[in-house]
């Protein structure tokens, strides 16, 4: 199957040079545009790759390599050199026919998995008018876990009415990649696959009695649960809602996280038609991290900066 249907609407391309549309072009160029994947892909480590060649275009190779290993190849082998390194070392392409007439005459479509830290993706066109090199990069995020707890549905939110659960187990893990690091996500706790990302924003850190707690945003997300016959139910933060910054860091309506990892999630659900409920901080989910779920002690306990 075409990767067309699991690929989002929005993309980024690399540097677009002379010869890259159709037509009665000089040179051959291959043109690589980067797509956001859905599950079962995971985006934090998955992207879909479109590689389209012009009408020059005979064959397209295409590798795959940290940006360790890409810089010290081209500084060892040069353009020229590197570009046979991917005709040797790469994968030839699987050209779409059914894509000729839409995108180009020749596209290739992949999904690379599992990519860590920055990684290189290099295409060749290959062409008897000349063999050409063009590039883009993706950032695989790396997580480490933090404390494994449950993630408690409130009372306002409808996670535990289309789930038929009062919550689940989950792992709050932190992201080391750098630029990356106030990222945390709850893995598998809207359903296995679909992790809950959110970030927490450094500059509203505060010292409590339980610690040091931050507000956190929790931008649109899905889970894998349908709302009747209304489709996916996603979630976000209730500024991110409202459309204004300054609820993100409301007593009552932010999102926030202790150093211990406790956290609450004050959020709007909804689906594709629009609104469905959004809960506060005294009936919002919960996670609960296992160190109380094990004492016994403190499971109901609400904590919140209002």
């Amino acid at each position: 199957m075409s990767l067309v249907a699991l690929l989002t609407l929005s993309f980024t391309s690399c540097k677009e040079d002379s010869g890259t549309k159709p037509g009665n072009d000089d040179k051959a160029v291959v043109t690589l545009y980067t797509y956001e994947v859905e599950s079962p892909y995971n985006p934090d480590n998955d992207v879909a790759v479109r590689f389209v060649g012009n009408n020059q275009v005979e064959e397209i190779y295409f590798l795959v390599e940290t940006r360790a290993e890409f810089d010290d190849n081209m500084a060892e082998l040069g353009e020229s050199g590197y570009i046979d390194y991917v005709l040797a070392n790469g994968t030839k392409g699987e050209i779409i026919e059914e894509a000729k007439a839409a995108l180009g005459d020749k596209t290739v479509e992949k999904v690379f998995t599992n990519l860590i830290g920055e990684n290189v993706i290099a295409a060749v066109s290959k062409s008897p008018s000349g063999n050409k090199l063009n590039t883009t990069t993706f950032v695989g995020l790396e997580w480490v876990d933090v404390t494994d707890g449950f993630y408690q549905f409130g009372s306002g939110s409808v996670l535990g009415q289309v789930s038929g659960l009062t919550g689940t187990t989950a792992m709050l893990q932190h992201c080391t990649t750098t630029g990356k690091t106030d990222s945390y996500r709850l893995v598998d706790v809207f359903g296995s696959g679909f992790n809950m990302k959110f970030n927490i924003l450094p500059d509203t850190e505060e010292d409590t009695e339980y610690g040091k707690v931050w507000y956190s945003r929790v931008a649109l997300q899905p889970t894998s649960w349908s709302y009747g016959n209304y489709g996916t139910v996603y979630v976000r933060d209730i500024a991110y809602w409202q459309g204004n910054d300054a609820f993100a860091t409301n007593g009552s309506y932010g999102c926030i996280m202790y150093e211990d990892g406790y956290a609450l999630f004050p959020l709007n659900y909804l689906v594709s038609l629009g609104y469905i409920a959004y809960t506060t901080v005294n009936n919002c989910d919960i996670f609960i991290p296992s160190a109380y779920l094990e004492s016994k002690e403190n499971v109901a306990l609400e904590r919140s900066l209002k």
